[in-house]
């Protein structure tokens, strides 16, 4: 958990290049599986993927303007706190942010967690 807080930008170029040498290589199996079929039925793969994707783009739009929300919601929490002699940031309410995060998509929540908390608390 330490390695997630701690990584710098080379850290996540590094993260990236393996996630998509991996998604490479996923690609390449899945052409190879699209080789082997039937054109009618690769291109009806590929109108299925296509429009499969249109909608994890639509969801990637709606997950932006949600942590946008959040960030602005969060930004006014600190401000109200810090106004009142309190600290910007509640560890107690972090830990049950990442608990709620793992207990709805498993380990990888916390990840999830810890990067939404850290975009939402903006620069010290």
């Amino acid at each position: 958990m330490n390695q997630i807080l701690s990584t710098d930008a080379s850290g996540s170029d590094a993260a990236l290049a393996a996630a998509d040498a991996a998604a490479g290589a996923d690609a390449t199996s899945a052409l190879d599986t699209l080789d082997t079929l039937d054109p009618e039925d690769t291109d009806e793969a590929a109108a299925t993927i296509s429009r499969l994707r249109t909608q994890i783009d639509d969801v990637d739009a709606e997950l932006v303007s949600v942590v946008q929300r959040r960030i602005a919601l969060s930004k006014e929490i600190q401000a109200v706190r810090m106004a009142h002699g309190g600290r910007r940031r509640e560890h107690s309410r972090e830990l049950k942010i990442v608990a709620t995060y793992v207990d709805g998509l498993g380990r990888g929540g916390s990840q999830l967690a810890l990067t939404l908390l850290e975009l939402c608390r903006g620069r010290a």
